[in-house]
């Protein structure tokens, strides 16, 4: 399953190219670029698609659809 193209993702895309035309490389554009997004980076090295899911997953959370409050899904 894919997320849908969002403006997070569109903007997250545009942040690690001007970062990549900066001079940084793919590993330090998209540890920025994550870091900027508020995740923590610690050992982990993030993929741009993964913070992109991972912003995807956030925003379903907070928006109540997913988590111990969503709604529950329907069974066909």
């Amino acid at each position: 399953m894919t997320a849908p193209a969002t403006a997070t993702s569109v903007a997250t895309l545009a942040t690690h190219r001007a970062l990549l035309r900066k001079g940084l490389t793919v590993a330090e554009a998209t540890s920025l670029t994550a870091f900027l997004c508020g995740i923590p980076l610690r050992d982990v090295q993030w993929s741009l698609a993964q913070v992109n899911r991972l912003l995807f997953i956030r925003e379903l959370h907070r928006s109540g659809r997913l988590g111990e409050d969503a709604a529950p899904a329907k069974v066909h």
